[in-house]
């Protein structure tokens, strides 16, 4: 089984801040179904550091055996940002 992580959405939240929801999704590596997908959600403040950020989630994800955050999802957010 693959452990890997998908984009889902973000919000930009009234105060400015983003809310990022990323699923951890497991998946059969001969049909590509997914068999297993959970939310994982982390917040840039208005004036946070993304890359640190992201440096955070994969850190925890790492610990959990799933993928690196992809790099077109970190682009996405700091064109938000």
């Amino acid at each position: 089984m693959a452990k890997n992580i998908e984009f889902s959405n973000v919000t930009l939240c009234s105060d400015g801040s983003l809310m990022i929801k990323l699923d951890k999704q497991i998946t059969d590596p001969d049909t590509g179904e997914v068999v297993y997908s959970q939310p994982h959600r982390t917040v840039v403040d208005f004036d946070g550091d993304v890359d640190a950020q992201i440096v955070a989630v994969e850190a925890h994800l790492a610990s959990l055996g799933y993928s690196k955050v992809p790099n077109r999802v970190v682009n996405l957010i700091k064109k938000i940002d």
